[in-house]
């Protein structure tokens, strides 16, 4: 079954875009887009022989054999013409190494980004680094994922938008607000477990009014 978090990073492309989805993971993105009638090309890139053999499984049994799985590390070699490039489910070195590694490469490209933690520090590496957050969505798949579509560019972002997201902040979604008053819930009962003059306290009453302050109108 195809997770919501592919579907969702599925539904950020333009059917016409050429698209390349860096550590495919069996493939499930492209066999999604295909599936929809994508108009673009696709193509696909893993690290290792076994999983790319995976991706290349996946996509047999799903009856679609034009789109090439790289053997190679990131984009390392790939001359491909991407108009989008998906960089998802990996952690904030491995993202950052990518592009950093292959800057040219991604050169007036869309780069979609999902990594597992680390978000706020992504986000402070694209300020410096010379790319602007075009668009970012949260959704809830079993856990929570925020997703950013970003572009070469100029950003200036404050500590609340670092933390919690340009985007995301001015639009609080439902699931923006569920995920952060759960986060609230589990400061305040963390509190409620520790003696009254534990020296943690303050720093965990900081952290919930930070949160408030993140979710008010």
């Amino acid at each position: 079954m195809i997770s919501r978090r592919i579907r969702t990073i599925a539904s950020l492309i333009d059917p016409r875009e050429n698209v390349l989805d860096v550590g495919t993971d069996h493939a499930f993105l492209p066999v999604v887009l295909k599936k929809s009638g994508h108009q673009g090309l696709i193509r696909a890139s893993e690290l290792r022989k076994g999983p790319r053999l995976n991706a290349i499984r996946n996509l047999q049994e799903s009856g679609i054999d034009d789109v090439e799985v790289y053997l190679t590390n990131g984009v390392n070699g790939i001359d491909f013409p991407a108009d989008v490039v998906v960089i998802a489910g990996m952690g904030y070195a491995t993202v950052t190494g990518i592009i950093s590694e292959n800057r040219e490469y991604f050169h007036d490209r869309r780069i979609i980004i999902q990594i597992n933690n680390e978000v706020d520090k992504l986000r402070r590496w694209l300020m410096d680094n010379g790319f602007a957050i075009e668009n970012e969505v949260m959704i809830r798949d079993y856990k929570y994922y925020e997703i950013l579509v970003v572009r070469e560019g100029k950003m200036t972002l404050d500590e609340m938008e670092i933390r919690f997201g340009p985007h995301l902040l001015r639009e609080k979604s439902e699931t923006f607000r569920s995920c952060y008053l759960q986060r609230i819930e589990k400061l305040e009962n963390i509190i409620k477990t520790l003696p009254a003059d534990h020296k943690d306290i303050g720093k965990l009453e900081q952290q919930i009014e930070i949160i408030k302050k993140a979710l008010a109108d």
